[in-house]
């Protein structure tokens, strides 16, 4: 994602400091565990060996299914998840605060 845009913030040009998931990671993370009829336990050590590379195999697979991520600013990325929350966020959401950035409806 950083080399996509030369290392640079997708809505201000300055340098980037973060990889936005465009896609809420919390969804990623959640409907992979829906997709695969596996139980959400309380803590990782409750998976055995076997099922924690099984998982990360299978959420690389899913992660990397979304594309690339968004580079920004530390500044910009947490203005965004003040604006729209930690979770659960969409796409829409991402292209909506963009939006509000350029027409000046959210100050940097």
């Amino acid at each position: 994602s950083l080399q996509e845009t030369n290392f640079k913030c997708l809505i201000t040009g300055e340098p980037a400091q973060t990889v936005h998931h465009i896609l809420s990671f919390n969804w990623i993370a959640r409907s992979l565990f829906y997709n695969l009829n596996f139980e959400l336990k309380e803590s990782v050590s409750e998976y055995t060996d076997q099922e924690l590379s099984f998982i990360t195999t299978e959420f690389i697979k899913l992660h990397n299914s979304y594309g690339l991520g968004a580079p920004l600013t530390k500044k910009i990325h947490d203005l965004f998840h003040k604006t729209y929350g930690l979770k659960n966020f969409t796409p829409e959401n991402f292209y909506e605060f963009r939006q509000l950035i350029s027409t000046g409806e959210i100050q940097i």
